[in-house]
């Protein structure tokens, strides 16, 4: 069973799109997928349509509190029946439209599958001008007579588009850059923030700055304070809000950032410079002289236009009453604000072509952001809103208000797959960062606890023990739930570089896991702690597994375990694409530390360990070999050559390091290379360059303190390290875009 299908239908008549009334006498075109096209005329008269306004766009409201209450009364009930006959009249001529066109039905009641799309493409304004959102199933449909796009048992969803937009060129982001534009006016712009803000909140680095330890508690208030500063530098750059500005404010931010989604939170209004008849509805901005400017849609687009290549934003939502409604555009030029969007270029558009009440303009910001970013598909999205606002919003009909302006490319599955799969790794990098900053602190409590009970009490420093412990535990919890769907991603169901990044970045949060636990930190009386227990054990939490597999969750293991876990982890992934050596150097370097971690392990063989000092000599000649390769034919950029180098320094080191083990500086029966680490590594600090901003500096810093923390590799790796510090790397560094 497929999963979805589109359905595109396209109603065309001759003549421009507007001047045109709503009329039995018209006949239309309907082209519905590849079947026959077929006539189609209306059962609707236009002064039927004029009929309807009223009570769709709430036009009989009661009156202001000055009235009285029997006149108040008798006002709410008017208004609450034209509404009801609005929404009977229209739903009936919608219906009557859609089920007439057989080939559309034919196409809703075909093979089943999970999801039906429909596409509806017209540029005829009095069609536009039609609430086809509330139609309902036409007989011959499994669910006759409920709403077609509410309903959950055949799901169907509905977007227009105009015929001017190229499906080709459009590419979904996959890194989501926002510009919130909050208009003139009384708007609740405080929930639409904390809306977007909780849409971008699991990619929002801990940015702690550089300081590794902090030995006072006075230290460790300034590192709170600087956490706080350092996520709102985060949030900045994900996301920019302007507050009241001009319609040149816009368009200077919008050319100096390329943006990929923009929400709009303002007051619809009408156009002042429109034909005598028409209402055409624009956005209410700042005017650069004071007062109020009525944006139209050709002005927004224009403004949103990206410097760099002139390009528009992916997605644009409109959060005003009538951002949709292109009802004035049937007797004259013009159109809806979230129409001109659409036809000049923004793939997706989503507007109210009715009036849109603040919480379910709210409802529907954070529902739709914390769906589309993380890659879900934005017809399901909408589909999930209109069921939310119909349960909490039953005496309106918010969840008909929404319209959907879209023009998607035929590999947009394979594209949202690609966000998905993005959204999910970056989630689970921003989650071990967050446990690496509540570590951190929970750590220093309990440091510190015996000097602060003297100063503080024993309550007071027993609270604050139980609040740094339960948000430890939900941070470690996080993780765990992050890093189910990455393991989704082993499947052999996937393709080979899915399966690939899956180990690699499960391989990675495990070493990070394994950073706080078992690398030495200084605590605030200056001794040099031991490894740890796992989490589990600091959290005082009993051994759990998955049910179904029988693994247990990172969290649960233990430091040497984790190692292991790694260590098998970049093995397979090794063993899928053989061409990545630096897999296959952190194999090397994880047998190396997993030996001096566990002793219970015990020695290696003689026969093993030359075995392990040829694999290491074999990889050392084939990165410099792809190196000098590369340098011949000019195929080695800046960060390939950087890559390789520290391939090469980081094998040299385990051969000095192994040798020296093995030998305690005596003669090595092996051949010396003919360049040693301390060569490759001036090489990769010269290639990594600018190094104090690389974050090939950055990772090698981070290994080396991983080398540093066991036996020997304090006296070979460190030097190294301390010279990165003299360089001013950046010792830390939030997830990778």
């Amino acid at each position: 069973m497929s999963s979805s299908k589109t359905v595109i239908l396209e109603v065309l008549r001759d003549g421009p799109s507007y001047n045109q009334l709503l009329s039995p006498l018209t006949v239309y075109l309907a082209a519905c997928q590849n079947r026959p096209p077929e006539s189609l005329r209306l059962s609707v008269e236009h002064h039927d349509f004029l009929r309807w306004q009223g009570g769709l766009t709430y036009a009989a409201m009661p009156p202001g509190p000055a009235a009285s209450r029997q006149v108040a009364r008798q006002m709410s009930v008017a208004s609450r029946e034209a509404r009801a006959n609005a929404l009977e009249d229209a739903t009936r001529a919608v219906t009557s439209i859609l089920g007439s066109i057989r080939a559309l039905i034919a196409e809703l009641a075909s093979e089943p599958c999970d999801w039906r799309h429909v596409h509806l493409v017209l540029d005829a304004a009095e069609l536009g001008a039609l609430p086809f959102e509330l139609a309902q199933a036409a007989p011959g449909l499994m669910v006759e007579g409920e709403r077609l796009f509410l309903q959950q048992n055949a799901r169907v969803t509905l977007t227009r588009q105009t015929r001017r937009v190229a499906t080709s060129v459009v590419t979904w982001p996959s890194q989501p850059r926002i510009l919130f534009i909050v208009g003139e006016g009384d708007l609740p712009v405080e929930a639409h923030l904390l809306a977007l803000r909780q849409g971008i909140d699991p990619w929002i680095g801990w940015n702690d700055g550089d300081s590794v330890e902090w030995p006072t508690w006075a230290a460790a208030d300034e590192h709170r304070k600087g956490l706080l500063a350092g996520r709102r530098r985060e949030a900045e750059q994900m996301m920019t809000v302007l507050l009241n500005p001009t319609l040149d404010d816009v368009s200077r931010e919008s050319r100096r950032t390329a943006f990929t989604h923009v929400h709009i939170l303002a007051h619809g209004a009408p156009l002042d410079d429109v034909r005598p008849g028409q209402t055409l509805y624009g956005l209410a901005f700042q005017a650069a002289r004071g007062g109020v400017d009525v944006v139209d849609g050709d002005r927004l687009e224009a403004a949103l236009r990206s410097g760099r290549d002139c390009g528009s934003p992916t997605v644009v939502t409109l959060a005003a009453c009538e951002g949709a409604n292109v009802s004035g555009a049937i007797l004259g030029p013009g159109a809806s604000v979230a129409h001109a969007l659409h036809s000049k270029g923004v793939p997706l558009a989503v507007a109210a072509q009715f009036p849109l009440s603040k919480g379910a303009s709210a409802i529907f910001t954070e529902m739709f952001y914390l769906g589309v970013l993380r890659g879900e598909d934005p017809r399901q999205v909408v589909h999930a809103i209109r069921r939310e606002l119909l349960v909490t919003y039953p005496e309106t009909h918010d969840w008909a208000s929404l319209v959907v302006y879209g023009s998607f490319p035929p590999d947009l599955e394979q594209q949202l797959h690609s966000v998905r799969r993005s959204a999910e790794r970056l989630a689970l990098e921003t989650a071990a960062e967050r446990l690496r900053v509540t570590y951190r602190r929970w750590d220093f409590n309990h440091h510190t606890k015996a000097k602060r009970e003297g100063a503080l009490g024993d309550a007071e420093v027993k609270a604050e023990l139980e609040s740094a412990s339960a948000r430890l535990r939900a941070d470690v919890e996080r993780v765990d739930r992050m890093t189910r769907p990455v393991t989704a991603w082993l499947d052999d169901s996937n393709d080979m570089r899915t399966r690939v990044n899956g180990h690699r970045l499960l391989a990675r949060i495990a070493l990070r896991m394994w950073d706080l636990l078992a690398l030495p930190s200084t605590s605030a009386s200056g001794a040099r702690e031991p490894q740890r227990d796992s989490f589990a054990g600091l959290l005082d939490r009993r051994t759990r597994h998955d049910n179904a597999t029988g693994e247990r969750p990172l969290s649960m293991l233990k430091p040497v375990e984790l190692l292991r876990f790694a260590q098998d982890a970049y093995t397979l992934a090794y063993a899928l694409d053989g061409s990545l050596l630096e897999l296959w150097v952190q194999v090397a370097f994880l047998r190396w530390l997993i030996s001096m971690s566990d002793p219970a392990s015990g020695p290696t063989d003689d026969q093993s360990d030359r075995a392990y000092f040829r694999q290491l000599t074999s990889i050392q000649a084939m990165a410099e070999n792809q190196l000098q390769l590369g340098e011949r034919h000019g195929a080695v950029d800046r960060d390939s050559r950087s890559l390789r180098t520290a391939i090469v320094f980081e094998v040299s080191l385990l051969i000095e390091i192994n040798k020296w083990q093995r030998f305690r500086g005596g003669a090595s029966p092996t051949s010396s290379p003919e360049r040693t680490a301390k060569s490759w590594f001036e090489e990769f600090i010269a290639a990594a360059q600018p190094i104090s901003t690389s974050y090939r500096g950055h990772m090698m810093w981070r290994q080396l303190r991983r080398y540093e923390s066991l036996g020997p590799g304090r006296e070979f790796a460190g030097p190294f390290r301390q010279r990165l510090e003299q360089l001013q790397v950046r010792r830390y560094w939030g997830p990778r875009p």
